[in-house]
Order: C-alpha cells, then sequence, then structure tokens
C-alpha cells in the first residue's frame, strides 16, 4: 500500500498543512493547560504587628480550624511592621501549621489573603519584591506536590483580622462556616499552566524553553 500514489489533495487539506508547516517552523514553546480540580482545604489568613491567624476549611471533612500565633522572638520586629513582609511570612506559616505531611501530598488549596501583592507574585510564580519571591519559593519547596491558587479579599471583609492582632475570643464555627460559604464562590481551581513544552525542533527555541523552566521555583 505505501507504494501506492496518494490521492489528490484538496485545497482546504493543502491549507491545513501549510498552516501546520509555518507554526513547526516558527518553533515556540507552548503552553500546556492542565486541570487541577476542586480545591479540598480553604484557607483565609491575615497578618498584623502581632502576630497572624489563619481558618482552615477541610472541605471533604466540612471541620473548620483557626490557628492563631503571636510573632514573639521568632520574626524580627521591623520585618513585621511591614505588609509585604508579614503576610508572606503569615500564608507560609498558615500552611505549615494547617497541613499535615500526608494531608500536603494531595492537598489542593484556595488560599485567600488581603495582600494583593503576593497573590500576583504566587500567580507568576516569582515576585519582583524579595519577600515574595522567596515565599513562592519556599513554599515550592516545602510543599512539592501541593497545588495553591491564591485569591485576594477585601481588608475590609477578611474575617481572621481581630485574631490576628491578639483577640482571644472562642471559635464560632457555624458563623465563620456561613463567612467562607459567602467568600468562595467556586471551589473549583484555576487550570494550572506551564511549565512550556520543549521545541518541536533540537537546538532551536533551546534557550527559550530553558528560561522558562528555570523560572519555576520548583527548580530553584
Amino acid at each position: 500500500l505505501w507504494r501506492k500514489p496518494l490521492p489528490a489533495l484538496t485545497a482546504a487539506v493543502r491549507d491545513d498543512l501549510s498552516s501546520w508547516i509555518a507554526h513547526a517552523r516558527r518553533n515556540e514553546p507552548v503552553p500546556i493547560a492542565q486541570d487541577v480540580g476542586e480545591a479540598n482545604f480553604v484557607a483565609v489568613s491575615d497578618a498584623s504587628l502581632w502576630g497572624f491567624s489563619v481558618i482552615f476549611w477541610n472541605v471533604a471533612e466540612g471541620t473548620v480550624k483557626l490557628y492563631q500565633q503571636e510573632w514573639g522572638e521568632s520574626f524580627d520586629y521591623e520585618l513585621a511592621k511591614q505588609s509585604s513582609k508579614a503576610e508572606p511570612e503569615a500564608i507560609y506559616r498558615s500552611l505549615c501549621l494547617g497541613l499535615t505531611v500526608e494531608q500536603a501530598k494531595t492537598a489542593r488549596v484556595i488560599f485567600y489573603t488581603d495582600h494583593q501583592g503576593y497573590v500576583f507574585a504566587n500567580e507568576a510564580g516569582y515576585g519582583k519584591c524579595h519577600f515574595y519571591d522567596s515565599t513562592v519559593g519556599r513554599i515550592a519547596r516545602t510543599f512539592p506536590q501541593l497545588e495553591m491558587e491564591t485569591r485576594h479579599i477585601l481588608g475590609s471583609r477578611n474575617f481572621v483580622d481581630s485574631w490576628s492582632r491578639g483577640d482571644d475570643s472562642p471559635l464560632d464555627e457555624d458563623k465563620v462556616m456561613g463567612q467562607l460559604l459567602e467568600t468562595v464562590k467556586d471551589l473549583r481551581l484555576k487550570p494550572k499552566t506551564g511549565p512550556f513544552a520543549r521545541p518541536l525542533v533540537a537546538g532551536v527555541g533551546s534557550a527559550r524553553a530553558a528560561t522558562a523552566e528555570s523560572s519555576s521555583p520548583a527548580l530553584t
């Protein structure tokens, strides 16, 4: 059969082949989208000069836990005065408090913070602010299997604020669950894009692919 001549190609098929060839010649890395699924944990944190607090909702079990920690000597006072440093530190410590080793292996977390700068950094995989960047890297190294999407919550609507300032009021689970359900409109995480696929032809475009791969926080 392979010796038989090919039938004449229609104009539509020739146009398709021409477009594919043009695309292949550009030899550009292509982002890959991967569905992550729905979150099995939701967290809401806040930080202050006093310390930080976080609410962890285990979606599968339907349980809510409050963690509250004073900085004390564990975090420099001058750093705690700056939200660009205190908020990312709170997010990292919140994950350490809220997830067991086994849970971290399969955790898909939606994390709410009122610090929008870190939301952008986590989504990009790096941050222009050193503390954003280092926190993204620390989370990736400590929780290599974690899937996490950060979302912004207005400071005026962040219901863990008072606990982050040292308030010792007991947790009202029913009230907090209502606030969580009001905040979380969708449990599905955004599809994960990247890292870039390798170029189609070896040696062409490899510098761009290498640059994209080396920017992944998991590799730093």
